[in-house]
């Protein structure tokens, strides 16, 4: 029995360690702070690392909370952005759905705005490939476009280049968005190699 407890413990911290170091959010910066929405979120078990900060929430969209309640990815850019250490990196992913094209400019704009210059900011490019509706397919491509546009606006930046990985393997993704067991270790490597490499040459 006592070794059940301990487990559970073990595993809570270990799922729930993951925002912890929010406690002293005023004062703390990480190196690397990442939000996302469900995309990162069904791997945020692998998302885990030193100096890392990591918010993630299922239903997460860019003007509405996700299903915790916590931040849509409008809040998220106002409560993160201080979270970041100088010379560090802010990771963005959203599939920017459920808002208009010039709605989702403007939020990633606002981001880009209030992000120092001295940090860099890596955007997780959307990709939806929708089975039976191929205007949802082009409107994630938009948005992915609109991405590219505006964070280009930050003097470093970089990408994770979610949607041509899931154009040239479908089967990363279970529903044509969001990812199975191996697109999860795709996304997660590809956080960890990006972020190290733009680190690198930011700094």
């Amino acid at each position: 029995m006592r070794k059940l407890i301990l487990a559970t413990v073990v595993v809570a911290l270990v799922f729930g360690g993951l925002r912890t170091a929010s406690v002293s959010a005023g004062t703390t910066r990480f190196g690397v702070v990442v939000t996302g929405d469900s995309i990162l979120q069904l791997g945020e078990q692998l998302l885990a690392g030193p100096d890392r900060y990591v918010d993630v929430e299922s239903g997460r969209q860019p003007y509405a909370v996700g299903l915790e309640g916590r931040m849509s990815t409008a809040t998220a850019g106002q409560e993160l952005v201080p979270l970041v250490a100088p010379g560090g990196i802010l990771v963005v992913q959203d599939n920017g759905v459920n808002t208009t094209d010039a709605d989702w400019r403007a939020l990633l704009r606002s981001i880009v705005d209030r992000l120092p210059d001295d940090r860099c900011l890596v955007g997780v490019l959307p990709v939806f490939l929708h089975p039976t509706d191929p205007t949802v397919t082009a409107g994630a491509a938009v948005r992915a476009n609109i991405m590219v546009a505006e964070f280009s606006r930050q003097p470093c930046h970089d990408w994770i280049r979610w949607n041509q990985k899931v154009a040239a393997d479908p089967s990363l993704v279970y529903d044509g968005q969001h990812p199975t067991p191996a697109g999860r270790v795709w996304l997660a490597d590809q956080l960890s190699l990006v972020t190290g490499t733009t680190t690198q040459a930011c700094s």
